[in-house]
């Protein structure tokens, strides 16, 4: 069921009520609030992209393209203005043909976002330290279900966050927390007013309205502490020797995924890291021993 939502002198129909955090968020950047009003009967509503162009600001965009729009005759035209797009890295991202394909992008300047929609949380930490070994390094994270106040408990970063039908978007603005970075994504960049994304955009976008983003993301991941920034991933010499199993674990799964499509998941979790980072272990081991031995004879 449906619920009319008096926001900043629009009303916009939405089926789950704006949080605090959001209520707060609004206060802050928009200087209003948001509240229900009984007015089953009203037949007007605003549609939510209507929301940034009711408060006047300087456009500032940055477009984030899917895989398959990555052939798009816009993104070659950004590509072309020295434009750097967002690359949306999906829970497939290890298939050699989604690959291959996402990995030239971001070797011509491409800056890769991992979809946190459609990968579970417990296994997040995992597949992005292997995208960091594939070298697709996230520099954010993209919430493709809408605005939720759980996102505040994420590890430090960037996160963009799709404005989506029957929920209040977050503001058009940096909202900047002591932790967090959020921006709102919307499909349609017409008549946009203030900082956001727009997802797969449909028309091209002058360089005097691109706004990049505060890049960069953290997690942790086997007790390690992984901190993507611009200039380089910042983590410790065992998270060197992680980012370095990985290396193992891309050309096995580029290999086996075609008769083995689930195997990402695997390589998603804990347990497969450990076991190769055992295996790691016992073949320095090994030869180191062999070494040891051949110079012991001669």
């Amino acid at each position: 069921m449906s619920t009319i939502i008096y926001a900043c002198g629009l009303f916009i129909s939405v089926n789950t009520l704006p949080d605090p955090v959001l209520s707060s968020y609004y206060q802050q950047y928009y200087n209003c609030s948001l509240h229900t009003v009984n007015q089953p009967d009203l037949k007007t509503h605003s549609n939510i992209s209507e929301v940034p162009e009711h408060f006047p600001a300087n456009k500032k965009l940055w477009p984030i393209f899917t895989v398959d729009q990555i052939n798009s005759k816009i993104y070659k035209n950004m590509i072309n203005q020295g434009i750097k797009p967002g690359v949306l890295i999906p829970q497939n991202f290890m298939n050699p043909l989604v690959y291959f394909h996402i990995k030239q992008q971001v070797d011509q300047g491409a800056i890769p976002i991992l979809d946190l929609s459609s990968v579970e949380p417990i296994r997040f930490n995992g597949l992005a330290t292997l995208a960091t070994s594939a070298g697709l390094r996230p520099m954010g994270a993209y919430v493709k279900e809408g605005w939720n106040p759980l996102l505040k408990v994420l590890p430090n970063g960037l996160y963009i966050v799709q404005a989506n039908e029957g929920q209040i978007p977050l503001p058009a603005r940096l909202v900047k927390t002591d932790k967090h970075q959020f921006y709102t994504s919307y499909t349609n960049s017409y008549g946009f007013s203030g900082t956001g994304v727009v997802l797969n955009p449909q028309g091209n976008i002058s360089n005097a309205d691109i706004g990049y983003p505060e890049l960069g993301i953290s997690w942790e991941f086997l007790n390690t502490q992984f901190n993507s920034q611009s200039d380089q991933i910042h983590t410790t010499t065992t998270g060197h020797l992680l980012l370095f199993a990985g290396l193992i674990i891309i050309p096995l799964h580029l290999v086996l995924s075609t008769h083995y499509p689930g195997l990402l998941g695997f390589w998603g979790t804990s347990t497969s890291w450990l076991s190769v980072f055992m295996i790691i272990v016992l073949m320095i081991i090994l030869i180191t021993t062999m070494l040891w031995r051949r110079f012991k004879k001669s």
